[in-house]
């Protein structure tokens, strides 16, 4: 089993690569991070980004990220919080359009689709009200899939 040594993406410090580009310590860090920001959004829904980094100290390019993976979903773009990088279309996660994906995915085959049918990653602004996917998933009750 061949061993891949990297540098921490956050912290700098060696580490054994197996897919993650964080140390223990600092992924360790950015969940208690997001289950802060869950917290919050629990208890203030429809948050802001300034919002929940002002309530919690956690850095907004932190709660960006969450964004961008898909954990929190932006519920409106007050100010144009993500748009699409190829169109520019205002969208609440990812970083392209599901009709751009839809493009892209036809011109090069594949594409990982993330629920809501929105996918990759966005530019950082701060103005969009947040809400987490679990919080999202328990109103809509459990999944009936046929």
């Amino acid at each position: 089993m061949n061993r891949d040594v990297r540098n921490c993406r956050r912290c700098g410090k060696i580490m054994i690569y197996v897919g993650i580009p964080l140390c223990e310590e600092c992924l360790k860090k950015e969940e208690e991070y997001y289950e802060a920001v869950r917290r919050y959004l629990d208890e203030h829904p429809r948050s802001s980004v300034r919002e929940i980094s002002e309530a919690t100290g956690i850095p907004a390019e932190v709660i960006m990220k969450f964004v961008r993976q898909g954990s929190l979903v932006a519920l409106e773009n007050v100010s144009g919080m993500l748009a699409c990088e190829i169109c520019g279309k205002p969208i609440k996660m990812g970083r392209v359009c599901p009709e751009c994906a839809e493009a892209l995915m036809s011109a090069t085959g594949n594409i990982s689709r993330r629920p809501g049918g929105e996918t990759g990653i966005s530019s950082s602004r701060t103005q969009s009200k947040m809400y987490s996917m679990d919080m999202i998933t328990r109103r809509r009750g459990p999944r009936q899939d046929n």
